[in-house]
């Protein structure tokens, strides 16, 4: 090799950076900034105030009433960081509290408030569900930007998982339910990076693995699912990728289940049920017809997106006597919507599955994976459907976002169809909810029995 450059080589030109192209990278991040927090504020105040209506209406305060939740258990967990056993199926669901019990005592100690300090931890433990749901909309925009699907195609996204029925309803209620959705959009987030066999990316994937596991144990295995497509997107062979799978699995179980065991050794008030005997609680879910059971579970990945109005079930039995009623999605189908919604999400799986986007592949992939997994499961376990609808929706909704990147020339059909359709979920949700609502008002106020009212 010579060591020099010939005289009659051509010249290197070395281009100078273009300071209207600084310029607009700057105005594109600020226009990003502004819209992140527009979207995470919208989101926010949204639900915050669906969570107060509910709220003033007695909803929270005895279960199963809002779709077979349990907000007044919840609150209890978010406030006290305390439960009746050791929990194996919400191991570490009580570190909630730490932050909130934190924040309270810091105000008292500053004189900053003059409530109770239970009324104070109630306050805050009411601001989890609206939070999750914002850092879920942020995190959801950057998933899309991430994957290549440009601005317009992330807001669109974005906007879709906010407007959702079960975002609208778990990012409005004190329970679990928007945690796990939270989590399962940073399982996603985790997914922009592919795992090598030089750098798998232990920290963020270890991190992500017991959120989401801390939050209801079962959801190790979606987390694992996308993790093992990542891998094998990115390079790695199958006998590695098992190993690490199983290695990212069972690391996350042991550490949550550890410090599910080091939060409450001190504490000597738990009633002392077994794991085995937890565990055993949730066979009577098991139905007894399942291919019935399974066709109805067809109906419920539409129905987290626009369900046709909920059913209620009178006469049910509660441990309070404000509502004898239960709202339920389960046996509710409606084949025009299960179509508009299971239509645009295999389209997108299968413009995804081709794409010449790694990334983009890998996370279609993935989140395919979640999809059918919740599918499958629940069509042999659970009944009410729409309660675990948080584990499958932001997974859902990347795959029904890929045709707004991937369409090719049928993209401008599919944005008049994405311009149309958002606005009327939106409306559509809204009504739902306003159903709800207009049900629980018209609800007459039951004595409360001597009984109840002593304890």
């Amino acid at each position: 090799m010579p060591d020099s450059i010939p005289s009659n080589a051509p010249a290197i030109t070395v281009a100078a950076a273009s300071p209207l192209g600084d310029s607009q990278r700057r105005s594109l991040t600020v226009l990003r900034a502004c819209f992140l927090v527009l979207l995470a504020a919208s989101a926010f105040v949204f639900n915050a105030t669906l969570e107060r209506r509910l709220d003033g209406l007695g909803a929270f305060e005895q279960l199963d009433v809002i779709f077979d939740t349990d907000p007044n258990e919840r609150l209890f967990t978010f406030t006290s960081g305390g439960w009746r056993q050791r929990c194996v199926i919400h191991p570490l669901l009580r570190l909630v509290s730490l932050p909130i019990r934190g924040a309270v005592i810091l105000a008292d100690h500053a004189g900053i408030t003059a409530a109770p300090a239970g009324a104070s931890r109630r306050v805050l433990a009411m601001l989890v569900a609206p939070v999750c749901s914002a850092l879920t909309a942020i995190v959801m925009f950057r998933v899309f930007l991430g994957a290549g699907l440009g601005d317009l195609a992330a807001g669109a996204g974005a906007i879709l998982s906010q407007v959702a029925f079960s975002q609208m309803i778990f990012g409005s209620i004190p329970d679990h339910f928007v945690v796990s959705g939270l989590g399962m959009s940073l399982v996603l987030l985790c997914g922009l990076v592919l795992p090598t066999a030089d750098r798998i990316g232990w920290p963020r994937w270890l991190a992500v693995g017991v959120l989401t596991a801390g939050v209801t144990i079962s959801q190790i295995i979606p987390t694992c699912l996308m993790f093992a497509v990542c891998c094998r997107c990115g390079g790695m062979g199958p006998r590695q990728t098992a190993r690490a799978t199983a290695l990212l699995g069972g690391s996350s179980v042991a550490l949550v289940l550890s410090m599910s065991w080091l939060l409450t050794f001190p504490d000597t008030r738990y009633s002392p049920l077994s794991p085995v005997t937890q565990v055993a609680l949730y066979t009577r879910f098991f139905p007894p017809r399942p291919l019935d059971h399974a066709i109805g579970a067809l109906a419920a990945i539409p129905n987290s997106i626009a369900p046709p109005p909920a059913r209620v079930i009178p006469g049910h039995a509660t441990d309070t006597d404000r509502y004898q009623i239960r709202f339920t999605l389960e046996s509710v189908r409606d084949p025009v919507r299960i179509a508009a919604v299971w239509i645009p999400f295999l389209f997108g799986a299968w413009l995804g599955l081709r794409s010449n986007a790694p990334v983009r592949r890998a996370l279609c992939l993935g989140a395919m994976a979640i999809v059918f997994y919740n599918l499958l499961f629940h069509a042999l376990w659970g009944k009410e459907w729409f309660l675990y609808s948080q584990h499958w929706l932001s997974p859902l909704v990347f795959v029904m976002a890929i045709p707004l990147r991937d369409a090719g020339r049928y993209r401008l059909p599919v944005w008049l169809a994405a311009s149309f359709a958002l606005p009327l979920i939106a409306a559509g949700n809204w009504q739902r909810f306003g159903e709800i609502v207009a049900r629980l008002e018209a609800e007459p106020t039951v004595v409360v029995a001597p009984r109840e009212a002593s304890r």
